[in-house]
């Protein structure tokens, strides 16, 4: 399967988030799956140590760029819902996996509404 990842933070930034999707895609591409992760962590293809990433990083995407990476993939993963990466769905149908990194009432917000009601579907 072609599986997009989208996680806001990615390496070279440090945390759970950031660990967990790193983990995910590595595991992805060890059971022979085509991987890209699409992040607005800037930073290299490389991992802490130097050595190339297996999958394919895109960092800061263009809308344009963003809309054809949905488009290629099959899965669409969101490590914490991402609405900012989120919107090509609108156009393209594609599965959809939102992994919760953190509750959504912490902040009682129309933004925070908007992603409950679409976690739902």
């Amino acid at each position: 399967m072609k599986i997009l990842i989208s996680s806001h933070f990615f390496s070279p930034s440090i945390g759970g988030g950031e660990t967990n999707a790193e983990i995910l895609a590595r595991g992805f591409v060890q059971k022979g799956h085509q991987v890209t992760v699409v992040t607005e962590t800037p930073g290299t293809q490389q991992d802490a140590e130097g050595c190339p990433f297996p999958f394919t990083i895109v960092r800061n995407p263009s809308l344009l760029k963003l809309y054809h990476l949905v488009s290629w993939c099959d899965i669409y993963m969101h490590n914490g819902i991402s609405l900012r990466h989120g919107w090509p769905l609108l156009l393209r149908r594609r599965k959809w996996i939102v992994r919760h990194l953190t509750w959504l009432d912490h902040q009682p917000n129309l933004l925070n509404a908007f992603k409950k009601f679409l976690i739902r579907f």
